[in-house]
Parts: structure tokens; sequence; C-alpha cells
């Protein structure tokens, strides 16, 4: 996933709208690596992040 959206945020897209879906992994920190990202990215998101465990 980190390989996709570093390409795409090299791509500079405008105007996009998103939704992230990730699962926590062993460290728990992917929900908020891909907000980071979309956030970067300046995407507007559909819904807020919910976390879940």
């Amino acid at each position: 996933m980190a390989g996709v959206l570093t390409y795409l945020k090299g791509l500079r897209p405008r105007n996009l709208m998103g939704r992230r879906l990730g699962s926590y992994g062993r460290s728990g920190e992917a929900p908020d690596r891909i907000n980071g990202f979309l956030a970067d990215m300046e995407v507007g998101l559909v819904r807020a992040l919910v976390k879940a465990k």
C-alpha cells in the first residue's frame, strides 16, 4: 500500500475524493499513516477515520 500511495502522491492528482481502508497489522499505525498520506495529497475524505479493535 505504501508503494501505491507514494506513486499517487508523485503524480500530484487534484480534486480527489477518497476513502481509506486498512488493518492495524502488528504495530497499529497503518490507519494513521494512510490518513497522513491522504492529507498530504489533499484528498477529500468521504467519511471520518474510524478505528476499531
